[in-house]
């Protein structure tokens, strides 16, 4: 792992994706591969590593270097960060599932230990439009 320097005010705030877990119905809509895109606060957005759809695990440890400010905490307490899930084959890939996770957990007392949770992936279009198609599991 690289060595990370920070300056006065600022914090690593470190997302590890784990397991995913697809329905059947979003098995028969994805092509080769998946991959997850994060979209956070300022932070341009954060693509996975492609990954096989049966028994996926990303296993990959996301960092964003922040500035605790109050415009960070404001975006902690009030905001979400957008989890998208895409499917690929070869150069072609579309959007099939989102959802949104809450940090707001790192603003309260269990903000000093590490949070495991689950996210349910929503479907963005066609027969799967509001449809839970996965669970993705992540820890920050």
């Amino acid at each position: 792992e690289s060595r990370v320097y920070l300056e006065k005010g600022q914090n690593i705030l470190r997302v590890h994706l784990g397991k995913i877990f697809l329905t059947s119905d979003a098995l028969v809509d994805i092509q080769d591969q998946i991959f997850i895109v994060i979209n956070f606060y300022h932070f341009e957005s954060v693509i996975s590593k492609l990954v096989c759809p049966v028994n996926s695990d990303f296993n990959t440890t996301t960092k964003f270097i922040v500035n605790t400010d109050q415009n960070f905490l404001n975006c902690l307490k009030y905001d979400s960060a957008r989890f998208l899930l895409y499917t690929c084959s070869g150069s072609n890939f579309r959007c099939i599932a989102g959802g949104k996770v809450s940090f707001k957990e790192l603003i309260t007392e269990n903000g000093n230990n590490a949070i495991h949770s689950s996210v349910q992936l929503l479907g963005v279009s066609g027969d799967l439009t509001g449809v839970s198609v996965a669970a993705l599991d992540y820890d920050y």
